[in-house]
């Protein structure tokens, strides 16, 4: 029976400038994809990953890169 590998969460860096992005683990690749926003604090990074938007943003980046 295969078992399906499972892949990092999405996390939230911090930028040397002080701001925070949220990047997204993909499966066969060494580098994360970074979102193309740039927050002003992590709890708005992380809340945006959290919605909706950002959880169906995942999916289609993750269905994207599919291996």
């Amino acid at each position: 029976m295969m078992t399906k590998k499972l892949l990092p969460e999405p996390y939230v860096q911090e930028l040397k400038d002080g701001t925070y992005e949220v990047h997204i683990p993909l499966a066969g690749h060494s580098l994360a994809h970074k979102y193309p926003q740039v927050y002003h604090t992590s709890e708005e990074a992380e809340a945006w990953l959290k919605s909706s938007e950002g959880r169906q943003f995942v999916d289609k980046v993750r269905n994207r890169y599919a291996t």
